[in-house]
């Protein structure tokens, strides 16, 4: 088994630092996985226990061999522990463990990769919050458990990582890849992009990166890889030295990054972006150019046509269409307003029309629910036309759409909250 495949999918995994103490994170990654439904041997290591939730626990050196190993201890103590790893034909190894070239240890990095490499292993970390592997049920993180999704997330920081995964968890959303690789001492953005590029399972990939370590083998990598969206922090000096002190990262010019990166890649500007790319993503969102903008409310309409405008996406002129089952009063235009009385007939026909409209690559249906008109209503009209063409739905009224908007997502139709979301939602998509 090749060292990277070992990684994140292997048959055996020990858990280095596994601890009886529920508080310790050594306890916290050993339930993960074995709730997460790991099918291989999980072997627990810690020298002053028997058992850890029901499984025998052993030392270093009198474990059996495994693929792979999550080492949380000391940071002190990692080097020996990969060292002895090593010596056992273990393959690769998170280390989960901080207080390395993050905080000045340059030196004992430096010593942890001197020994994996000496026996031929793979290092993701140290400093970092492991990795997901939900295809494989393999989930050797202290993060929240997400279901399969079509997406896989890459970051550098743990803590956002884990902010992403529990959003996805409360909207029962998944991700089929995470992985966190803190200092990237060994395994890097490159090795990473280079190995999920070629996962058939999954449509796109999302990086959050401070600093690129081989930015000229990730951008060779890049060149073959299809839907990549980029994140990059440290753009202002400020951020770069936070960058420096969080994953001893260098962080690189801004402009060359956007430049060069851009060029194979979809760059986004924050984080609200990041968690809109996952979305495209996991719903399979297929790119768009040309636009119809469906609303009843005429201020929304505008204000996603401004953003649509700024992403470069076009709004084509569909005045030429029947629109003899709007009020007198309303836009035939684009953005179409169906006014505030549109109901279930005037949303179903509206949309069967844009089904068939050549000009339109996709649909950005607004809808704020009148009191008279349930929003249900409305979402349901969507579903009834078959849309054949991506659609976003922007949904304003909080606690008012909340089952409108479940009814649209069981249907494959993602929901945001404001038009601006909604727009860059939709130009977001993937390419073919």
């Amino acid at each position: 088994m090749e060292p990277l495949e070992s990684l994140f999918r292997p048959r055996s995994v020990a858990v280095v630092g596994a601890s009886r103490n529920p508080k310790k994170l050594g306890h916290v990654i050993l339930k993960n996985i074995l709730e997460g439904g790991f099918e291989g041997d999980i072997i627990p290591v810690n020298p002053k226990a028997d058992e850890i939730l029901g499984l025998k626990a052993y030392d270093i050196d009198s474990m059996p061999r495994t693929d792979t190993a999550v080492i949380s201890i000391p940071a002190k103590y990692v080097p020996e522990a990969i060292e002895k790893l090593g010596k056992k034909g273990v393959k690769s190894a998170i280390v989960i463990s901080s207080g390395f070239a993050e905080v000045g240890n340059v030196d004992l990095q430096r010593s942890l990769v001197k020994a994996a490499r000496k026996h031929g292993m793979r290092v993701l970390g140290p400093n970092c919050a492991g990795l997901i592997n939900a295809f494989h049920k393999y989930y050797p993180t202290f993060e929240v458990r997400v279901k399969p999704g079509k997406a896989a997330f890459v970051t550098q920081s743990g803590a956002l990582g884990g902010a992403v995964l529990m959003e996805l968890y409360s909207l029962d959303k998944g991700l089929g890849v995470f992985v966190s690789y803190g200092n990237a001492a060994d395994v890097n953005e490159a090795d990473l992009i280079e190995y999920l590029k070629e996962r058939e399972e999954l449509d796109a990939i999302a990086f959050y990166i401070e600093g690129l370590h081989e930015g000229r083998r990730f951008v060779e990598a890049l060149k073959g890889a299809k839907n990549v969206y980029v994140l990059k922090g440290g753009k202002t000096e400020a951020g770069s030295k936070a960058a420096s002190s969080h994953t001893a990262s260098l962080s690189g010019d801004r402009a060359m990054f956007r430049s060069i990166v851009g060029a194979y890649a979809r760059i986004l500007n924050d984080t609200r972006e990041l968690f809109l790319a996952i979305d495209a993503m996991n719903y399979g969102l297929k790119r768009v150019r040309r636009v119809a903008i469906l609303t009843n409310s005429g201020g929304p309409g505008v204000l996603a046509a401004d953003e649509l405008d700024k992403l470069g996406l076009e709004l084509p002129d569909l005045s030429s269409y029947d629109r003899s089952f709007l009020p007198p009063f309303a836009s035939r235009r684009n953005p179409i307003d169906m006014a505030a009385g549109a109901d279930y007939d005037v949303i179903y026909k509206s949309m069967k029309v844009l089904n068939e409209a050549p000009e339109v690559d996709g649909i950005l249906f607004i809808f704020v629910p009148p009191i008279h008109i349930p929003a249900e209503n409305a979402v349901k009209a969507i579903i009834d036309a078959e849309p054949k063409k991506p659609v976003v739905a922007v949904l304003m009224g909080g606690s008012f759409v909340k089952n409108a908007r479940v009814m649209l997502e069981k249907h494959g139709i993602p929901v945001v909250s404001h038009p601006e979301d909604g727009a860059k939602l939709i130009s977001l998509g993937l390419s073919p």
